[in-house]
C-alpha cells in the first residue's frame, strides 16, 4: 500500500455497504491527523467521527484527563481504529485496545504500524467477553468510549481491576450518567467533565467524565 502523504486529500473514493456486500470506487479509505502528529487509515467498515476538528480537542482534553505518566498500564475500551489508543502511547508504558469490529481492529494495527508505535496492541473482540476471562495486566488507567447504548456491562468488569483513573466518553449523557451512578456504587466519583460539540446546530454533545476512587 502507498504510504500516507500529508498532502493526500481525504476523500479519494466512495464505498457503498449493505448487509450483503461492498462496493467501492476509487481509493474508499480516509485518511487524518489526529495529535500528537499521528496520521490514521480508516475503512468503511470501521467508524470515526465525522468532524475531524473537533476530534483533536476531544483527543487531547482525554490526554490531559489521563495525566498519565511513562510508569502507567493503560487498557482502552471499544479503541476503534486507535484514535485515542495512540495517543495515549505518549502518555502510558503500555496500551492495550479491545475492539469487537475487524475493520476498525485491522485499521488500528496498520495504524500503530505506520506511526512506529511499538508499545500498543489491539485485542478483537467482545469487551466484556474479553474482560471476564481476563488474564493480563491489571491496568492504571482505563479508557472507556462505548457506543450509545453505554458500558453497563463492563462497569463491575472495570471496577474489579481497581485502576487509578477511568476517564469515560459518551456521546448519549442520559446513559452516561447512569453509568457513572454504577461506578460510583462500585467506589469511582465523579472528579471532572468536559463537553465537547462535536455535533453544531444540533442538541448532541460528547461529554468526557474522570473518574477516580477517591471522592474530590
Amino acid at each position: 500500500m502507498r504510504p500516507f502523504l500529508q498532502s493526500d486529500p481525504i476523500l479519494k473514493g466512495i464505498s457503498i455497504l449493505s448487509k450483503r456486500r461492498t462496493a467501492s470506487l476509487g481509493n474508499p479509505r480516509l485518511s487524518f491527523t489526529i495529535p500528537p502528529s499521528l496520521r490514521l487509515r480508516v475503512s468503511p467498515e470501521s467508524f470515526f467521527q465525522v468532524n475531524p476538528k473537533q476530534i483533536d480537542k476531544l483527543i487531547e482534553k482525554v490526554l490531559e484527563f489521563s495525566e498519565g505518566t511513562k510508569n502507567e498500564k493503560t487498557l482502552d475500551l471499544y479503541s476503534g481504529v486507535g484514535n485515542l489508543t495512540l495517543p495515549l502511547a505518549s502518555v502510558s508504558r503500555e496500551v492495550l485496545g479491545i475492539e469487537e469490529n475487524m475493520a476498525a481492529v485491522a485499521d488500528a494495527r496498520f495504524n500503530a504500524q505506520f506511526n512506529r508505535i511499538e508499545t500498543v496492541r489491539f485485542i478483537c473482540g467482545k469487551v466484556e467477553d474479553v474482560l471476564k476471562n481476563w488474564k493480563r495486566m491489571n491496568p492504571d488507567l482505563v479508557i472507556l468510549d462505548p457506543p450509545r447504548t453505554g458500558a453497563k456491562a463492563v462497569v463491575g468488569l472495570v471496577a474489579d481491576f481497581r485502576p487509578k483513573k477511568v476517564v469515560y466518553v459518551s456521546c448519549e449523557p442520559t446513559l452516561m450518567a447512569r453509568d457513572l451512578r454504577l461506578f460510583s456504587e462500585k467506589g469511582y466519583f465523579l472528579r471532572k467533565l468536559a463537553l465537547i460539540d462535536m455535533f453544531p446546530q444540533t442538541y448532541h454533545v460528547e461529554v468526557i467524565a474522570e473518574l477516580t476512587g477517591e471522592k474530590s
